[in-house]
Formats: C-alpha cells, sequence, structure tokens
C-alpha cells in the first residue's frame, strides 16, 4: 500500500519472526500523503530479544530505557524507535505513568495511545491494522481520543496542546466529547514543564491553519498564558517574531521556556514594536550598530519599503558597525580604554549620520578639533 524506505522494511526483515508493525504519526503522516519525519515500530519482541538480534547482525543500538521497552536502532545514521507492546499503569503528575508492563497484543498497545488516528499499524503484508477507526475519522477529518477523553487527558494533560496542534496543522474538528474534556481539564496544564508547553507551542502557532482557528482555542492560550492573547492582522514565517507579535511583553515569556538568546531576541522584537526604532535609513544604521543584522532583517520582513533601504545598505557597504570605521582604537592608544571606546561610538554616530566621511584624516582632524 505505501512504498517505504529500506531501512524501514530492513527493520521488518530483522523482526521477522515477531509481530511487528509501524505505528503512530508515520502511518497517519503516510496515509495523509506526507513523508513520515520518522518512522517508530510497535512490536511483540521484547527488549532483550531485539538486542540479541541487532548484536548477531553487529547493528548499533541504544536502550532508551529498559522500563518503557524502547530500543533506538541505527541503520545508515538514521534512528529508529522500536516500543515493545506495552500498557501503562496509574499516571502520576497528569504526565507520565506510574509504571509499564508489556502487553500481550497490539489491540492492548493501542488502548494507551491518545488520538484514534494515532493508533493506526501498518505492517507491508498484512496492511492496515485500525482497532478505533482512526482512518474514518481522518477521512472525516475528525480528531477524537481513544476511549474516553476525560481520562485520556487526566493521563497526559500535554495532549490538550497536542490536540490544538493536531486541529491546526490539518485542520480537523474535533469530535464533542474530546473537546469538552480538553476545557475541561485546562488546569491540569500547570502540571507540564515549561519546556513540554513550549515544544507543543512551537507547532501550534507555526501550523497552517493557525489563524483561522486561533478564536476556538483562545480560552487554552488564556489559560497558558494568563491573560488574554490578541491576534495581529498577519504573522510572518519566523517563530521568534510570531512569538513577539503575539505575547507582546516579557512577562507573557515566563509561561514558556527559550533559551536566554531568545529570549533577549523575542524582547528586542517586542520593544522595536512599540518604537519607531527603523524610522529612516540613519535608524536603521543606528539599529545594526547595536543589535545582529539577522534580527533585524527578520523583523524587517514584514515592511517591504525598510527591507529595500536594508538592502541598499549591505549592497553599497555603509558604514554601520565600529568595526566599518576607517580608524581603530589601537590608533587612539593615549586613550585610556574608556575613553577610546566613547570616541569611537561618537565617530560612528556622526558617519552614520553623515556628518563626518568615513577617513582616517577626517577622524583624526574632528579628535583633534574637539581636544577630546
Amino acid at each position: 500500500m505505501f512504498v517505504l524506505p529500506q531501512n524501514v522494511l530492513r527493520v521488518f526483515e530483522l523482526l521477522k519472526d515477531f509481530e511487528v508493525y509501524l505505528i503512530g504519526g508515520c502511518v497517519r503522516d503516510l496515509l495523509l500523503g506526507i513523508t513520515p519525519k520518522d518512522y517508530d515500530f510497535t512490536t511483540q519482541a521484547t527488549p532483550s530479544q531485539m538486542q540479541e538480534i541487532f548484536k548477531n547482525q553487529g547493528l548499533r543500538f541504544v536502550e532508551m530505557g529498559r522500563e518503557f521497552g524502547t530500543i533506538a536502532l541505527v541503520l545508515d545514521s538514521q534512528t529508529f524507535e522500536i516500543t515493545t507492546f506495552r500498557k501503562e499503569g496509574v499516571y502520576r503528575d497528569f504526565r507520565k505513568p506510574k509504571s509499564i508492563t508489556f502487553a500481550s497484543s497490539l489491540l492492548e498497545d493501542t488502548k494507551r495511545r491518545d488520538f484514534t488516528f494515532n493508533a493506526i499499524a501498518y505492517h507491508p503484508k498484512k496492511g492496515l491494522i485500525d482497532y478505533h477507526q482512526g482512518q474514518q475519522d481522518l477521512q472525516a477529518k475528525i480528531l477524537k481520543a481513544i476511549g474516553n477523553a476525560k481520562e485520556r487527558f487526566c493521563e497526559d494533560a500535554l495532549r490538550i496542546l497536542r490536540a490544538v496542534g493536531f486541529a491546526m496543522r490539518f485542520d480537523l474538528e474535533i469530535e464533542m466529547h474530546t473537546k469538552q474534556a480538553m476545557f475541561e481539564n485546562l488546569k491540569l496544564l500547570d502540571f507540564i514543564s515549561k519546556e513540554r508547553i513550549t515544544s507543543e507551542w512551537e507547532k501550534i502557532i507555526n501550523a497552517k491553519f493557525f489563524m483561522k482557528r486561533f478564536l476556538e482555542f483562545e480560552e487554552i492560550f488564556t489559560f497558558i498564558f494568563k491573560e488574554k492573547i490578541t491576534l495581529p492582522p498577519s504573522l510572518p514565517q519566523d517563530f521568534l517574531l510570531k512569538n513577539a507579535l503575539l505575547l507582546k511583553t516579557p512577562k507573557n515569556l515566563t509561561a514558556l521556556r527559550f533559551s536566554n538568546k531568545q529570549n533577549k531576541q523575542i524582547q528586542a522584537f517586542m520593544q522595536w514594536q512599540l518604537q519607531r526604532d527603523f524610522k529612516d535609513k540613519i535608524a536603521i544604521k543606528k539599529m545594526l550598530s547595536l543589535y545582529p543584522k539577522e534580527w533585524i532583517e527578520i523583523f524587517l520582513s514584514q515592511d517591504e519599503q525598510k527591507l529595500q533601504i536594508l538592502s541598499t545598505i549591505f549592497q553599497n557597504n555603509e558604514v554601520y558597525h565600529l568595526k566599518d570605521l576607517a580608524l581603530s582604537g589601537t590608533e587612539l592608544l593615549e586613550f585610556e580604554g574608556k575613553k577610546r571606546g566613547e570616541i569611537l561610538q561618537e565617530l560612528l554616530t556622526l558617519v552614520i549620520e553623515a556628518k563626518l566621511p568615513n577617513s582616517k584624516e577626517a577622524l583624526l582632524s574632528y579628535i583633534k578639533t574637539k581636544n577630546f
């Protein structure tokens, strides 16, 4: 039914003495005509049985946690996660199960999964195995939790955000009981780490139908950020600039976990939204002297006129940075370090404002006349 990469077929061959299936997002994507980024397997084989097979074949693998029953097999630098059929015990902290036991069948394994279209299994010879009508839901563009929706979200509250992400990526309608359970259990998101929320948030705001479906899930976003998030008229491609336009204030960043560099970049974008820091060429060059040019290129990507000014600055090799000055600090050694820096910064400002030409003679002459 599907044309699979050779290494995927090789996994089936390696585990031919056991039940083994592709499952989860890769099968869903294949059904949607999307090339999967990853291929995950579920199997009857135990971790020790898999390890013995892979060792005998001289293959590289990593045991990702005996308690989870997952082996990461490496074939030609591509990693495949293969997990033994399992069932999960009571969940703790609305995120992880307290215990995991191996299951005896694929059916038992699928019951622990989140949504019907993520529980479809596939084998090249057996075809699709779908115990929860996931294909039917996918064809009808419906997102539906497996079994009792409230239980699925109480087991793992991150599934609430995953549901939003799937709905926005594929423009799916959320089944009534599933949607009701999502909104009734919003408070459980407080138990989820900021790192995991940030990961799902990135998928959500990069989703194709984010703008179209935003208002439908506004209550969820308000709960995460503890205040109402308003939608701008349009959004750029860049993830960090999207965050700046949506979240507007640094306070809202506390709900997420970005790197220090990302936080600085988002906060710079937020500040620039409120000020006229890029009103003309001189202003743009002054900003280029203070911030990485990549940030400014991203920020101005929505403004064709300003982007053209920026392009002209680069094409003409115009001066906007200390390193571009015709005079360097080594030629001002008679001044102490701090004073040297102040002089160079003043010279740069004058050159940017076209009040001084960028020549060594003109810059030295200015220094003499000013009597620093």
